[in-house]
């Protein structure tokens, strides 16, 4: 009886055995800013024969959508498998800062017992934002990146393989000083392909993925090339007709029905295409993205040929997705932050063993499927909730894959996109709305928002939404990074509210925003308050726009306003009042006029600041109020007791 004990015991250890050999390794395969400009995608114009080769050879998902509108926010939710919703990552947060709880992806499969390799930007590339919880080994070309916060640094200035002169393209040629890398583009020598940071990460995981190993590996390699700046090899601008760059569809009042802010933030927002369209140069611009694809393609190849060429051939899943996409002009903008089609729609695809070859999949599907999928294909245990759905189902027999309402969060509570096969619903957090019907208009160039034969439709897209969403986290600018050696943590600048007091100011109106992003700090209603409570915003300007309407001390004269603030004087302390003048040059020029004290010497106690105005106009120009007061303190938060803005006689 024993004896048999001994065999069953063997055999059940043997069968476990077994079952970990046979547990799949993983290729995560992550590029940036990378739209569906693919071959295999139905776009014609790009050479992408490695994306094209594993689309085929697996199953390709024609209409996938990210899972945050820029890296930051996507990226922490693919790694977390939680929305921005739930977790309150809408912008720059560092999620296992605001909820060390959640276990993420990559240590998932380290507990289950995976080696576990990562290579470049796999998180938001900043310091201090790579989640070092887990990696058997994160790769960096130098000792300086591991030791100053495991930054990624792609593209650091003064690298001898930048193209000379920088800046290279002809959008910064003019521009003193040079305006680093936002839409810069050009060709690097052939030569120096291999020294490439994103070459180098690519060969690095060529290395492990060519060896055998005692256990299954989870290789996680993320590509830069396709976010600004554009840099390429020559030969693969080469693969490009210069002279013959097809352009995506423009429309001239594309803008026109769009809700107010929206309109009027990439009304703005269009001074960049009418730059390029005026340097001649959006060709040029699409050509250099076009060149950067072909390079990432190139990489691709390189790892599937360390794949298929080694002992992994046939055990090795390979997940090819994008963090989001990118606009080159699409009504019209250069970016992404959006929540439209030409930020959302990325490259999804997934090749390897248990997966159908050859397969595209219309229906809806969302980067937040990537962590149930990889652990149910990999048959690794996670106990967390997690906010996607497995596609499994559908990589087996794509046939039976059924489309469904998936959701996109935006920059701030209370705004996302619900998007579908027909429909691309966007509401904003100021509750205005954007419709689409994606089939009849792919362009997403008619809003039918405002017309009530969609009310039914609208209301059944928003019953997918979310019923709550959490507040945001601290921001990257609200937390302090501290490095020590090859590790670092990040801890809280937020200090207990400032309230700001008001006097005199019947129907007046104030929103806060935020110096970097104005566009993502939300509208305080404060009718019928004493008080409002601001964010402080460490080692950044705290901003406070007021809205005055014009009876307010206007009656028929020159308004005389006086605004004092009182404050703590924790030293180096400026506090400025800017405003709408009425100076006849401010006015011409646009600007408005700044009144700014300092103090040095530290006292700790409250100080007062009285500024007297005796050329306010309160038009409206002042960034979107009348009168903007701000504080700043370059090492601590800034606290202060009070506002108050009244007539002066």
């Amino acid at each position: 009886m024993k004896q048999m004990r001994r065999i069953f015991t063997f055999m059940l250890l043997l069968g476990l055995s077994a079952f970990a050999a046979q547990q799949p390794n993983v290729l995560f395969f992550s590029l940036d800013d990378m739209n569906d400009w693919v071959g295999a995608m139905g776009y014609k114009q790009v050479v992408t024969p490695n994306m094209d080769r594993l689309a085929k050879s697996g199953v390709n998902f024609l209409n996938a959508q990210t899972a945050g509108v820029f890296c930051a926010p996507s990226r922490a939710a693919i790694f977390t498998g939680r929305h921005a919703s739930s977790t309150g990552c809408y912008t720059t947060q560092v999620y296992f800062q605001s909820h060390p709880e959640i276990n993420p992806l990559h240590n998932v499969f380290h507990d289950a017992g995976y080696e576990t390799y990562g290579a470049g930007k796999l998180f938001h590339h900043p310091a201090g934002y790579i989640d070092q919880r887990g990696w058997t080994e994160f790769f960096f070309r130098n000792p300086e990146q591991c030791t100053a916060g495991w930054n990624i640094n792609t593209w650091p200035l003064g690298d001898p393989v930048i193209p000379k002169p920088y800046p290279n393209s002809i959008y910064n040629h003019d521009q003193k000083p040079a305006n680093k890398y936002f839409l810069e583009w050009g060709k690097i020598k052939n030569e120096d392909e291999e020294k490439m940071a994103d070459t180098m990460r690519t060969e690095w995981a060529c290395d492990l993925l060519s060896k055998k190993h005692d256990k299954p590996i989870f290789v996680g390699v993320g590509l830069y090339a396709t976010h600004f700046p554009n840099y390429a090899p020559e030969k693969y601008f080469d693969l490009y007709d210069a002279d013959h760059i097809e352009l995506p569809p423009y429309k001239a009042d594309d803008l026109d029905d769009l809700p107010p802010a929206v309109r009027k933030a990439k009304t703005a927002r269009s001074a960049i295409h009418k730059r390029l369209e005026s340097l001649d140069a959006v060709d040029d611009a699409v050509h250099g993205y076009l060149a950067c694809i072909s390079y990432q393609d190139a990489m691709l190849g390189r790892l599937l040929k360390a794949i298929e060429s080694g002992p992994n051939a046939g055990n090795t899943i390979v997940v090819l997705w994008s963090d989001q996409g990118y606009h080159h002009g699409e009504k019209m903008d250069w970016g992404k932050h959006t929540l439209w089609e030409r930020t959302s729609n990325v490259p999804f695809m997934w090749a390897g063993p248990g997966i159908f070859k050859g397969a595209d999949v219309n229906a809806t599907v969302s980067l937040m499927d990537m962590f149930p999928t990889l652990t149910e294909l990999c048959g690794v245990a996670d106990d967390q909730q997690r906010d996607g759905t497995s596609l499994v189902p559908t990589l087996k027999d794509p046939s039976s894959a059924k489309d469904r309402d998936v959701l996109l969060p935006g920059m701030k509570p209370e705004e996302y996109a619900i998007i579908n096969d027909q429909w691309r619903y966007i509401r904003y957090a100021d509750g205005t709305e954007e419709l689409y019907n994606v089939q009849q208009d792919p362009n997403e160039w008619d809003n039918l928002a405002a017309n009530p034969e969609v009310e039914d439709i609208k209301e059944k897209l928003r019953a997918s939404a979310p019923t709550q969403f959490a507040d945001p986290g601290p921001a990257s600018n609200e937390l302090k990074l501290e490095i020590k050696g090859e590790t670092y943590k990040w801890k809280s600048r937020r200090r207990a509210p400032a309230k700001v007091l008001s006097s005199s100011i019947p129907g007046a109106q104030m929103v806060l925003r935020g110096n970097s992003d104005e566009a993502a700090m939300s509208s305080l209603d404060v009718k019928g308050r004493s008080a409002w409570t601001s964010e402080i915003r460490g080692g950044q300007p705290t901003y406070f726009y007021l809205t005055i309407p014009d009876n307010a001390f206007r009656n028929g004269k020159q308004p005389k306003v006086q605004v004092s603030i009182t404050y703590l004087d924790v030293g180096n302390t400026g506090v400025a009042v800017e405003y709408d003048s009425s100076d006849k040059k401010a006015a011409a020029a646009g600007t408005f006029k700044s009144a700014t004290r300092f103090q040095v010497n530290q006292s700790g106690k409250w100080k007062t600041e009285v500024f007297n105005l005796d050329d306010a106009q309160f038009s409206g120009r002042s960034n979107g109020g009348d009168l903007r007061i701000s504080f700043f303190t370059p090492d601590v938060d800034p606290i202060i007791a009070k506002v108050v803005v009244k007539p002066r006689q």
